[in-house]
Parts: structure tokens; sequence; C-alpha cells
């Protein structure tokens, strides 16, 4: 039997999945295995809420939920928008230059830690719950 990680995290065998409110505290977690995807485990850790949370009315997510997810949201959560936060580059597979003319990567994909908008709040939860 092989053990699931994480990709950035090297955990052995499991994942964290939290809903937190706008200030970053804790509404809803669960641990599941590692090999479940961020998009399935969003939906175990949702299931259990569907019809308790009657004020939630919009919910950010990173870019693994992007897909079936985005779906399931529409079809089992009324009413609830989901908004994909996503680097501005995000989906550039390649751009167009003539030939021979240099392109300047950086200004197209910028290099190093870039802050997201709404992002902090679950990277602040993240490290305040280790």
């Amino acid at each position: 039997m092989s053990a699931a990680t994480t990709g950035g995290k090297k955990i052995q065998g499991r994942k964290r999945h939290l809903l937190v409110d706008t200030q970053g505290l804790l509404m809803a977690v669960k641990v599941l295995a590692a090999n479940i995807t961020d998009r399935e485990g969003g939906k175990v850790l949702l299931t259990t809420l569907v019809g308790n949370l009657p004020r939630l009315q919009l919910m950010w997510a990173d870019s693994a939920y992007q897909g079936t997810f985005e779906q399931w949201v529409k079809e089992h959560l009324d009413g609830v928008r989901l908004e994909i936060v996503n680097h501005p580059w995000t989906g550039i597979k390649g751009t167009w230059a003539p030939i021979g003319t240099k392109v300047d990567w950086d200004k197209i994909i910028p290099r190093g830690f870039h802050l997201l908008p709404k992002r902090w709040v679950i990277e602040n939860t993240h490290s305040q719950y280790p």
C-alpha cells in the first residue's frame, strides 16, 4: 500500500479541507485521505452543510476547485456563488510573438510570491492551525 502525499506540504496520508468565514474563523473542517482531489474533498466538506448555512452567499476558492466542484455548488447550494481566485496569468499556456522578438517573461508571468485577493484569509487560518 502506498501513502499519498499532498503536493507542497509533504504530509503523509491526509489533507485538511476547511471552510472559514471572512476573518479566517473555522466554520467546518474535514480531514480526508490525501489522494482525494480538492474538488471531491470540497464536496464531502459541504455535503453535511447543505441547508444549514442559509446566510451563505459567496465562497472563494483557489484554482484546484475549478470544474466539477463549481457545478456541484450550483446544483446543491441554492443561492451560493463560487468565485475562483486565480493569478492574473492563470491559464496562459503561451504567447504569440514575431520571430526574433525578445519576450520579457517576467512581465507576463512575474517571479516570486504574489498576494492574491481573499487568499490571505485561508492561508492565515492554516498558519494558526498547523
